[in-house]
């Protein structure tokens, strides 16, 4: 039901005068002030509110709003429940993403029938902190969950650059975010000489390491967190360096170039500089057919194959 640290527990009766406060293990108490006086001047009308769509539905979750108790007027978010002449405000750090309303009904019912009302307190808060951590592991587990699958999503398998599927889902973004900040990007299409040959009297294994060992050199010569990197074929390679401009496209290529040699990789490559701080008007299938016009003149003049 919570999500986020349990900030504090309200018992207040139905003229919402304070009769206890648990918080940093600790219960102070109080028959004669009314939880309005820690709410702000400018947001009393909120809270009113608050309480009167509380008194009419009978809880309320993930209310958000400023109070004088504990948090030095942080904001907050209010869950409030109401139990026939009580009402419970239950604060916490965080907004409620896991929204449980049947436990919430479970634990109101449990106060209103229970005749320990001192015990139901207690039994309260153990069973708002044993939700509170689950429900932090679960969100937890759940993030990352589907951090991994955004990853397996967006990632060839082989060689951990991005595919083509994500290619074909972030360029435009990426085109319209350079001509609004106007800078320009440089399109590099790389592609292996002579790989099925490799492919064919070495073995499809050792072409796999090939085309992972060519990544991984693109990786580790490309700005991390600025460029981005595509296999957007069977050995056809898409770089985009964003924001750079000629001279430093010819520096990272330049270290790719030298990696490669080192492992032995020959590789063939064309590029295309686009200026969007000026007005273009070319397709991103156009700037593509461009380079690999380009590229295929270069390893015909190389005679290697694709």
């Amino acid at each position: 039901m919570i999500n986020g640290p349990v900030l504090f527990v309200v018992f207040c009766d139905e003229k919402l005068n304070i009769k206890k406060v648990y918080y940093e293990d600790r219960c102070e108490f109080s028959s004669d002030e009314s939880i309005l006086k820690y709410i702000p001047d400018e947001l009393k009308d909120k809270m009113n509110h608050f309480l009167k769509t509380l008194t009419a539905s009978g809880a309320i979750l993930n209310y958000k709003v400023k109070m004088n108790i504990v948090t030095k007027r942080e904001p907050i978010f209010l869950t409030g429940i109401v139990d026939g002449n009580n009402i419970i405000l239950i604060g916490t750090q965080e907004s409620q993403q896991i929204k449980e309303e049947k436990r919430i009904e479970e634990l109101k019912e449990a106060v209103i029938s229970h005749p320990d009302f001192s015990k139901v307190e207690e039994e309260l808060l153990n069973e708002l902190s044993k939700m509170n951590n689950e429900l932090t592991d679960l969100s937890r587990e759940l993030a990352r969950k589907n951090e991994e699958l955004k990853h397996l999503s967006i990632r060839d398998h082989l060689t951990n650059l991005y595919n083509k599927r994500y290619f074909d889902e972030v360029i435009t973004k990426e085109i319209h975010r350079a001509q609004r900040m106007k800078y320009p990007i440089t399109f590099v299409l790389s592609d292996l000489d002579n790989f099925k040959k490799i492919n064919d009297t070495k073995g499809h294994n050792y072409g796999d390491k090939f085309l992972k060992r060519f990544s991984e050199i693109i990786l580790s010569s490309i700005r991390d967190d600025v460029d981005l990197a595509f296999r957007i074929g069977g050995d056809e390679f898409l770089i985009c360096l964003l924001d750079c401009d000629e001279e430093k496209a010819e520096e990272i290529i330049d270290r790719i170039n030298k990696k490669a040699d080192y492992a032995k990789i020959k590789f063939s490559y064309a590029c295309k500089f686009v200026d969007y701080s000026k007005k273009v008007n070319l397709s991103i299938s156009k700037i593509l057919n461009s380079i690999d016009k380009k590229m295929l003149n270069r390893k015909k003049q190389k005679g290697v194959m694709r």
